[in-house]
């Protein structure tokens, strides 16, 4: 691990002083504002940021809200530091609400490089969550009468950014966990589907970052990528599935699906985690399917197997319906990627049955 970098510490102390000077408070609560940028700063680095961007993040309100010059950034941690925090502040205080959001979507759009770009995020990450913990601890009314303006104008603005991030780099995953916080927060049905990953998704990018480790796991031919992409793409069931509980049930339709979900089992000592846990509806009732997915080291390809199945054998893919016949099946890309999944008929939806994690 490297050693910790005595930049990162004063930047810290740099940020304390400057937002604690005149008892800067979050908004809505007495807790010293500096709780904010710190978390930007965590945020970035979980993002795998350097340690300057890192130090941005820190002081990125420092000059829009504290009086700070960006001279005095330079001469304390450098050029770079500076010109991210100077691109990350709102340049004119006195315009009107609208005109100075205006501002920001247009210049990130238009003008702002990668690093700005990334602690930009990373604070709209953490005011959209904010918003969101408020919301859930003393509703609407209360939360939006904190701000300058009401729900309906946040939502353009936190739709407009999200935008705009994922226009300029469509695959950062800081950019997509921020656009999936804004879809919990402000849900726009064209962008929904019925699939969730501790919140709804509204792209297979958006159950990366629930994954265990979305650096690692978020790959072409590994089950943590194949998985979702072949549900999300599928707007429903992937054929292959389809096929199968079609053969068994009649025509099915998925309700709901949530990738990653967690069950605490009778006598177990942690939870069991399922790849994907899907809700089917078919004439005669309602289906849950657990879909199991691992990478299999073959002689012939990589495949991603259930791991139900894989435990008996250690070559092939099959799709188990409700622990009888079994169909070989390949998604979505052919010799490369499958799954298992198994079945069980439910006599009547329950809601209670598929907690949203």
């Amino acid at each position: 691990m490297p050693a910790p970098n005595p930049a990162i510490f004063e930047a810290l102390t740099f940020a304390v002083e400057a937002h604690g000077a005149d008892l800067q408070v979050r908004k809505g609560t007495r807790f010293p504002y500096v709780i904010h940028p710190i978390r930007v700063a965590d945020t970035l680095q979980l993002f795998e940021a350097d340690d300057e961007v890192v130090i941005a993040g820190l002081l990125h309100d420092t000059i829009e809200d504290a009086g700070i010059t960006a001279d005095e950034i330079e001469s304390r941690f450098g050029a770079r530091v500076a010109l991210i925090v100077v691109g990350a502040s709102e340049p004119d205080k006195g315009a009107s609400w609208k005109d100075r959001k205006q501002h920001t979507i247009d210049y990130l759009r238009d003008e702002a490089d990668h690093d700005t770009l990334m602690v930009a995020a990373a604070d709209k990450l953490d005011n959209a969550r904010s918003i969101r913990e408020t919301l859930e601890r003393f509703g609407e009314e209360k939360t939006w009468a904190r701000f300058n303006e009401g729900r309906r104008e946040q939502h353009w603005y936190y739709r407009g950014l999200a935008e705009v991030f994922l226009g300029r780099e469509p695959n950062n995953l800081l950019f997509r966990t921020l656009d999936s916080e804004v879809q919990t927060l402000f849900p726009d049905p064209a962008r929904g589907t019925r699939l969730f990953s501790g919140k709804p998704i509204g792209t297979a990018h958006d159950a990366r970052a629930f994954l265990g480790d979305p650096i690692k796991h978020w790959k072409p031919e590994h089950s943590a990528y194949e998985l979702p992409h072949a549900w999300v793409a599928a707007d429903g069931l992937p054929a292959e599935i389809d096929a199968v509980l079609r053969s068994r049930f009649g025509p099915c339709e998925l309700v709901e699906g949530i990738f990653e979900k967690e069950t605490s089992l009778p006598g177990g000592n942690r939870a069991s985690q399922t790849d994907l846990l899907a809700l089917v509806r078919s004439p005669d009732g309602y289906v849950v399917v657990g879909v199991e997915a691992r990478r299999e080291n073959r002689s012939d390809s990589s495949s991603v197997t259930g791991t139900t199945a894989a435990r008996r054998r250690r070559s092939g893919s099959r799709i188990c319906v409700g622990g009888s016949g079994s169909t070989p099946i390949t998604w979505p890309r052919s010799g490369t990627n499958s799954c298992t999944a198994r079945s069980r008929r439910c006599s009547r939806p329950s809601a209670t049955a598929l907690p949203k994690q």
